[in-house]
């Protein structure tokens, strides 16, 4: 995604008049001066009552085009209304209030109301809601609203007011708690570091962080299935026939062999400040073909994520179809394996959040790659050890559509690994056990935003199967994989795989 740092990412330039949004956006004041003039548009000289555009010139001087959305609809009609759609220069505005109509809040511009405000500023969606009469909030020097579920408390200098606040007037900006976030500095003079942290404080990026928690999961869930496919075909002391060698996990023999995979799990965990839990599934089927020391499949699938954010302020779900091609190869009479995966996933979706006008709905597709290398010690009676290490990397491109407007919210990760492989052969299959360290290597939302400063960056996994032979060709597989200890990212998985070697 591209966010505009110095302004949009926090959502205040519906706050502040900021000429750097210009323009994508409009402050808080020339929103109030534009209600204003809504009710009496009808009135004006070169308009007739049945207009449905009109342009209006405030008192900064900007002007503002404000059009009905179906072009058929009189603007004094639409003002009406309780609830308003609008085009304000090509921005899809939907304007609230508890007044009786937008048109007799304004009229009694003296008499407090709720109004509320959404629209997409600068690419990321935006609902702001405040309580008072519009005739005295324009001159105060001290505004408190509701942006994006979060409250907040804008302190002006003395003798500053909303009409004539710009983005270089200093500000102190409080919390519901009365917690200064911004303490007597101006927007422009914050650093882009400081300004990300604060635009996830008050919500403007709850979907963004929904995303990359979804992602972290997706990475664990799409690599995880393949890799044990992997490994339950490249263990070495393997038969050089299509006779499984007996006590160990499946094996595949000479030739192309089918297998059908699942998995079930439970997340949770944390993406910069936002915690969120939920639940994923994933289903695949594959075909792979060994000859000798070289196997080469790919399989298909479908796999999704479904998290909510703490106090379920915002709620994702994406998914899609999967086509990941795989390959290893082995060598050194199987001590040494090297594997590749590759991977690409339409995605579908939607983000809900409880303070926007409605869902936030997402399409796109997702790319990515693993590679490791793993080395097995000489086996010890039933016992095979294997150290291995690598990288995954994952990147989704993304674009999300609210109110008409379509914006990205591509979110890339790139993470190494390494750990220790443990098998032990049983009479009819094998008991498998692995643990491995993850440690986040970039986390971008953007080419400017890093959110690795705020997470976590590594977990331990634990990960521990039963494989077992049934017949001289169908083989069944239980695994079951968590994060121990502490970590932003959590999950317990349940596989299940069904194998059959042609």
């Amino acid at each position: 995604m591209r966010i505009d740092i110095k302004a949009a990412v926090l959502g205040l330039s519906t706050l502040t008049a900021c000429p750097t949004v210009a323009a994508a956006g409009f402050g808080l004041a020339e929103l109030i001066q534009i209600g204003q003039a809504l009710p009496d548009v009808q009135n004006q000289d070169a308009l007739s009552i049945d207009a449905t555009q009109a342009s209006l010139r405030l008192n900064n001087g900007r002007e503002f085009t404000i059009s009905s959305p179906d072009g058929q609809t009189s603007l004094a009609n639409l003002v009406k209304g309780d609830s308003v759609a609008l085009d304000v220069n090509g921005n899809r505005v939907n304007v609230t209030t508890t007044a009786a109509s937008l048109e007799a809040g304004y009229d009694k511009g003296d008499q407090a109301a709720v109004y509320s405000i959404s629209s997409v500023v600068d690419t990321r969606p935006l609902t702001l809601s405040w309580e008072g009469a519009p005739d005295s909030i324009a001159s105060a020097n001290r505004l408190s609203a509701t942006l994006n579920g979060q409250p907040v408390t804008l302190v002006l200098p003395e003798g500053k007011t909303l009409a004539d606040f710009k983005g270089s007037t200093p500000i102190t900006l409080l919390d519901a708690s009365g917690n200064p976030l911004v303490e007597e500095r101006s927007l422009n003079a914050l650093s882009p570091s400081r300004l990300l942290q604060l635009a996830a404080r008050l919500g403007m990026l709850d979907t963004d962080m929904a995303l990359r928690g979804a992602q972290k999961q997706a990475m664990a869930q799409n690599f995880g299935i393949l890799s044990s496919q992997i490994d339950s075909a490249m263990q070495p002391g393997r038969a050089r026939s299509n006779a499984p060698r007996q006590g160990q996990r499946f094996a595949a023999g000479r030739g192309f062999n089918v297998w059908v995979a699942s998995e079930a799990s439970d997340l949770e965990g944390r993406a910069n400040t936002t915690a969120y839990d939920g639940d994923g599934k994933a289903a695949f089927v594959g075909i792979d073909w060994k000859r000798n020391d070289w196997l080469l499949g790919i399989a298909t699938g479908h796999s999704s994520v479904d998290i909510t954010t703490t106090n379920r302020v915002a709620r994702v779900d994406l998914g899609g179809d999967v086509i990941a091609p795989y390959a290893a190869v082995a060598v050194d009479d199987g001590r040494w394996v090297f594997d590749a995966v590759g991977l690409y996933q339409s995605l579908d979706g939607r983000s809900h959040n409880r303070y926007l006008d409605g869902d936030v709905d997402l399409d796109g597709e997702r790319w990515g790659a693993r590679g490791s290398t793993t080395y097995y010690l000489p086996r010890l009676d039933q016992w095979q050890v294997g150290v291995t290490a690598g990288g995954a990397y994952l990147n989704d491109k993304l674009q999300g559509r609210y109110l008409g407007t379509q914006s990205d919210y591509g979110v890339e990760l790139g993470e190494l690994f390494g750990g220790l492989k443990l098998g032990y052969d049983l009479p009819h299959g094998q008991f498998y056990a692995s643990v491995l360290h993850y440690h986040n290597i970039t986390a971008n939302v953007d080419s400017r935003v890093n959110l690795i400063e705020e997470d976590d960056p590594s977990r331990e996994q634990l990960g521990v199967g039963l494989s077992h032979q049934l017949g001289q060709r169908w083989n069944v597989d239980f695994a079951g994989v968590a994060v121990v200890g502490s970590s932003d990212t959590r999950y317990r998985k349940l596989q299940a795989t069904l194998a059959y070697r042609l």
